[in-house]
């Protein structure tokens, strides 16, 4: 163990003890009760005075617009606010903003809280998010840019009005808007004149309901309650310590180093159900694990006897699509915690379409469309993999490939760690590939726009298509009439239509929705949210 993490462990050692009554300091005093709400509820004098928290990974940075990755967003949303917040059921909710109104269908205005402040100190206006908007659109360096591609510009008002006008009529613009963390003008400019803008990385500043305290790499992220307009919350510190290796990060929790870990291996499931101080959360995720495959060219990388390019033809998607054994993964691979998918989305994401079922396993069937396709001996394909990304990916893939053969397609299965592997599949090395999607905000438009429409890099669209090549003009349109369609009856009907469309077509495969699974220590009062995000203010000792 390194000397920093043992020190660092003897110091929340120690704040533990003092917090038990070890020491002189006194028990958290309780929180006063949120205006309109009922009396928050103080810790146990017992209780630790920080909560320590365990994800897979560490925060990547603390720029709300550098990187778009899930620890990362679960540590930011806790420091930063945005306009319009997600319930814990993604149901749109009043964040900074406490109303808004569609002027026309290319004009809303958004009236903004007064009396907020940053944890600088600095007052929170309608300047604040022009900035904001205008630094996450237009910063070359920008992850956040695709959340927003339908926003022309944002005006302020008054102090605490700010008016939006998009390209076109957008349905979704507040789930939109609310993927846009807000940072304060003045300090990020002073900051950025002062220390350049990789000062940011390390010093965040935000309106959340906690302040940030120091970031040792890869050790620990320490935040501190901060009375703002949310209300005190009643946890007064919260660590963050990442610990990638999954024993590990059990280990920490069995041993009392931790009071809440994230992505619980699905083999441990049994052994923290037999602990009496020990939860087990568990919640329907909504991430898509797929087959990404190489639609579009004649000869492909992961196809050593290209040309041609089998996957081209549909009916051997089909014949993958059949040959899988979606509930054997499911019940061997994922000790029976995940949801064979039908379709690219669950059903709690706009857009699902109920008339569209899963097709039973037929391996026989596969084998007649491979014939037919002009491939009865199969064919071989390499299925690149991650294998430190997603509950169980490496044995996902060798799952997929002992069942592929069984129809004659013979695969090499390549898991490497994500890194590498999310670098090769954005430069198109890949033909058949495994990989996540999640609809964070609710819709389904991201995996259309983003995976689906053909490349159209001026609008933004087919962004996340490198690997697969998939195009098709009528599915194209189908998602540019969704975009501007803001009757959502009408909406819904040509999602629906695109979803058959695609679910026919099969340029990917689904596989199964993750189910997230955490485990808590039995005093923690917390229940999972559906963006997989870890709002402190959101828990409580019992």
């Amino acid at each position: 163990m390194h000397a920093l993490r043992s020190l660092t462990l003897a110091m929340l050692a120690l704040a533990t003890l003092v917090a038990c009554g070890g020491g002189e300091s006194p028990a958290p005093a309780p929180s006063p009760a949120p205006e309109g709400g009922e009396e928050a509820v103080a810790p146990p004098s017992a209780a630790p005075l920080a909560l320590i928290l365990s994800q897979r990974g560490d925060a990547l940075t603390l720029d709300p617009y550098d990187e778009n990755e899930t620890p990362t967003f679960s540590i930011l949303s806790n420091i930063f606010d945005a306009i319009v917040d997600f319930d814990p059921d993604l149901q749109i909710a009043p964040g900074l903003a406490t109303s808004w109104e569609r002027v026309d269908d290319l004009t809303w205005d958004f009236q903004l809280r007064e009396g907020v402040a940053f944890h600088s100190g600095d007052a929170f206006t309608a300047d604040d998010v022009v900035f904001s908007f205008d630094r996450a659109q237009h910063w070359e360096e920008s992850e956040a840019v695709g959340d927003i591609l339908t926003i022309a510009s944002v005006e302020a008002i008054d102090e605490h009005t700010v008016r939006f006008h998009t390209h076109q009529p957008d349905p979704i613009l507040l789930r939109r808007v609310a993927q846009i963390l807000i940072m304060d003008k003045e300090s990020t400019e002073q900051a950025i004149e002062e220390h350049g803008v990789t000062w940011l990385v390390e010093h965040p500043n935000g309106t959340g309901p906690y302040r940030f305290v120091e970031w040792i790499r890869e050790d620990h992220l320490t935040l501190e309650a901060f009375g703002g307009w949310r209300g005190t919350p009643t946890i007064e510190r919260v660590i963050f310590r990442p610990i990638s290796n999954d024993p590990t990060r059990l280990a920490a929790l069995l041993a009392g180093d931790v009071h809440l870990i994230t992505d619980v291996p699905v083999r441990d499931t049994d052994r923290i159900e037999g602990q009496p101080n020990l939860r087990l959360h568990r919640r329907p995720s909504l991430r898509l694990i797929y087959l990404g495959l190489d639609c579009g060219r004649d000869e492909s990388p992961g196809l050593p006897d290209s040309p041609p390019n089998p996957l081209r033809d549909h009916r051997v998607r089909e014949a993958i699509h059949l040959a899988i054994d979606e509930e054997a993964i499911v019940a061997n691979t994922m000790n029976g915690f995940a949801e064979p998918a039908g379709q690219l989305v669950p059903p709690t994401v706009f857009g699902y379409n109920p008339a569209i079922t899963r097709p039973a396993h037929n391996p026989e069937r596969a084998m007649e469309l491979l014939a037919e396709a002009g491939f009865p001996d199969g064919f071989r394909i390499r299925l690149d993999a991650p294998n430190n990304r997603y509950v169980n990916d490496h044995r996902i893939a060798q799952a997929i490939a002992s069942q592929l053969a069984r129809v004659g397609i013979t695969v090499e299965v390549s898991a490497r760690p994500k890194a590498i592997f999310f670098e090769d599949e954005e430069l198109g090395e890949c033909s058949m590939f495994l990989i996540g999607w999640s609809n964070s905000n609710g819709d389904v438009a991201g995996t259309f726009e983003f995976l689906l429409h053909t490349p159209d890099e001026a609008r933004g669209l087919g962004s996340a298509n490198s690997s697969n090549n998939y195009s098709n003009p009528e599915l194209d349109a189908l998602i540019e009439e969704a975009a501007r369609t803001v009757d959502e009856g009408q909406r819904l009907e040509v999602l629906h239509r695109a979803m058959a469309l695609v679910m026919e077509d099969l340029p990917q495969i689904p596989l199964h929705f993750q189910v997230d699974l955490y485990a808590a220590v039995s005093e923690l009062d917390w229940t999972p949210r559906q963006d997989c995000r870890l709002r402190v203010m959101e828990m409580r000792w019992r």
